[in-house]
């Protein structure tokens, strides 16, 4: 898959993380990523299937997928 991803501008950032613990934004150096095995553990095998299926790559490619 060949994505492009940006980071979030700083203002919106600082908005969106204001109160919410919880909520991680994924910029883009986690986005881009390579997958690593280790991360895939808890998946369930036709989850896995779809991503060895569409040549996952990073992690942007398991969340921006296009598997439906």
């Amino acid at each position: 898959m060949n994505h492009e991803y940006i980071d979030f501008p700083l203002e919106l950032t600082r908005q969106l993380e204001i109160g919410r613990e919880e909520v991680q934004l994924l910029t883009r150096q986690i986005l881009e990523l390579r997958l690593d095995r280790s991360e895939l553990s808890e998946l369930g095998k036709s989850e896995l299937e779809q991503i060895k299926y569409w040549k996952c790559n990073t992690v942007g490619d398991v969340v921006f997928n296009g598997f439906d």
